[in-house]
């Protein structure tokens, strides 16, 4: 069963069972479910890009998230000494993190 027939029945059940709880129709539910998912997804795609967003390049990201290295550090690493993730590894592991 694909991921969005679960979705669409975990919303009818979910429906049903909220909708006389709180007094509006199955349907009116449903809807509310709906625009709910749709939020959410929306919340989710604004967060993504925020937390991306403050290190452009992958390889900077990469190098800060895999080490103990910050961005600013990852960045002049790899001005530095190049984009071979293996070699920058290697030199990370031998640096202190910005205190």
């Amino acid at each position: 069963m694909s991921e969005i027939l679960i979705n669409r029945a975990e919303r009818a059940r979910e429906a049903a069972y909220f909708a006389p709880r709180v007094g509006i129709t199955k349907e009116e539910a449903l809807e509310i479910l709906k625009m709910g998912a749709q939020t959410m997804n929306d919340e989710s795609r604004e967060t993504k890009s925020k937390l991306t967003s403050g290190v452009e390049d992958p390889d900077v990201r990469y190098l800060a998230e895999h080490t103990d290295l910050s961005p600013k550090q990852a960045k002049e690493l790899i001005a530095k000494h190049g984009r071979e993730r293996n070699k920058l590894l290697e030199l990370a592991a031998t640096m202190k993190a910005e205190g």
